[in-house]
């Protein structure tokens, strides 16, 4: 018998997915490394509904200040709505479980298209590290979010 996942991801959407490579490597490197900055948030929920959640996940990666050399620059936003089922115990701290559910999904999906989409540029794929999925259940104001040297920040899509 299988047995689901009681908070599942029903669907998400990129709204913002730039990258890109560096003109001026020279190839192979040795070493390579990376700032990366990560906001996740949760937003409001869709309306007349109690069991499901809307949440937004930012990634940037860029170079680090002074340090070794790069292949690629990138900058991803990506929405999900999550969705608890419905016999979910009432005293369960579900802000925090949907939290280090939501952000784990969807830096899973995040990993997985930057390394889609480098696999096929000029310097070969790049798989971002696995991160500890607790850095979900704090949540950091964007401000505080270190920006990527040299990068414009994500834009967000427009409502029309």
């Amino acid at each position: 018998m299988t047995h689901l996942s009681p908070v599942q991801l029903l669907r998400h959407v990129y709204t913002t997915v730039e990258v890109g490579a560096n003109p001026a490597l020279d190839f192979p490197i040795a070493k390579e490394n990376y700032q990366i900055a990560v906001d996740f948030k949760l937003l409001p929920p869709p309306p007349a509904t109690t069991n499901q959640f809307s949440v937004e996940l930012t990634v940037r990666l860029g170079p680090s200040a002074g340090e070794a050399p790069w292949r690629y620059k990138a900058a991803v936003v990506v929405r999900g709505l999550l969705e608890l089922s419905p016999g979910f115990p009432d005293d369960a701290p579900i802000e925090q479980i949907v939290r280090l559910n939501g952000g784990s999904l969807l830096m899973g999906a995040v990993r997985e298209l930057i390394m889609t989409l480098t696999a096929r540029s000029e310097w070969g794929p790049l798989e971002l590290p696995a991160f500890d999925a607790r850095m979900f259940l704090t949540s950091a104001p964007a401000a505080k979010i270190p920006k990527i040297e040299g990068d414009a920040e994500p834009k967000r899509a427009q409502a029309q």
